[in-house]
């Protein structure tokens, strides 16, 4: 949370919420982050894999677990 101040005067302060760890607000998206060197947030839950823009993808993703 950041204090913000309504007044512009220093006494009458709000608190507000701040960007989280992924730059974003609000409620997280479940599972891990990270971004690519060009600064592409990509999110993985297991489910499905999140890109947050368009992203050019030379190679098929593929994602392939080992089954004991």
């Amino acid at each position: 949370m950041l204090n913000r101040d309504l007044c512009g005067t220093s006494s009458c302060w709000q608190l507000v919420n701040a960007a989280g760890d992924d730059a974003t607000y609000g409620n997280r998206e479940p599972g891990i982050f990270f971004f690519t060197p060009e600064g592409m947030l990509v999110t993985w839950s297991g489910d499905y894999l999140q890109f947050d823009r368009p992203m050019k993808i030379n190679t098929p993703i593929s994602l392939v677990a080992e089954v004991k």
